[in-house]
């Protein structure tokens, strides 16, 4: 079944950034960073890796930066 929301038409595809979550009206940073935490733990662990949670943050931030550059840039000679 097809999408009917404008905006999943629009969401860039990329293998390693879920820009659906991201996007989604009902995203809070809290509970992304929790399921991140939850997908890369065992929870009955004593010690908790928060190495692989970071470095997946990391990366969506800056492919989210990227995404902006790239539809925010001014061509050189067309500064404001």
């Amino acid at each position: 079944m097809a999408s009917t929301d404008p905006l999943a038409a629009k969401i860039p595809t990329d293998p390693y950034a879920d820009y659906a979550t991201l996007l989604s009206p009902s995203f809070t940073p809290s509970t992304h960073a929790n399921s991140l935490v939850l997908s890369t733990n065992d929870p009955s662990d004593k010690q908790t890796d928060l190495t692989s949670p970071a470095q997946r943050i990391q990366y969506d931030l800056e492919e989210v930066n990227r995404r902006i550059d790239s539809l925010v840039l001014i061509p050189e000679g067309r500064g404001c």
